[in-house]
């Protein structure tokens, strides 16, 4: 009796959930401009192409070169009119002593229809799936 019980009211809470929608695969995207995501369409960011090379600076000191390089970048895209740095990368070179740090966000990004990107700073391509929301 309780196996029964137990049963009929995981059925229905289950009937009685509402999913929101079911994804289909549409296709791939390469954006290289701003675009918006269609109604009825999500996408999912899965990776960045990036443009640029990091950028490298000599600090020089009152007797000439004072062998301290440094290099810094930082690459961004926007969304939805705010800009969202997507990597950092910097490095330092004292002599024989180097430090470097490269920092990438995590991926997926998910975008919800209506939502507008575009590549920006240091990027060349945002690479994307487009899905079709099934209700």
């Amino acid at each position: 009796m309780k196996k029964t019980l137990i049963i009929l009211s995981i059925l229905v809470t289950a009937i009685g959930a509402k999913a929101q929608g079911n994804l289909q695969f549409n296709q791939v995207k390469l954006v290289s401009a701003t675009e918006t995501v269609p109604a009825n369409k999500v996408w999912k960011v899965e990776s960045i192409v990036y443009s640029s090379e990091i950028a490298s600076a000599t600090a020089w000191g009152s007797n000439g070169y004072s062998g301290t390089t440094t290099s810094a970048q930082i690459d961004k895209i926007t969304i939805n009119g705010n800009l969202v740095t997507v990597r950092k990368s910097s490095s330092s070179a004292a002599n024989a002593n180097a430090n470097s740090l490269i920092w990438e966000i995590s991926y997926p990004i998910w975008l919800r229809p209506n939502d507008i990107i575009s590549p920006s700073t240091g990027v060349l391509y945002i690479n994307a799936i487009e899905f079709n929301i099934i209700p």
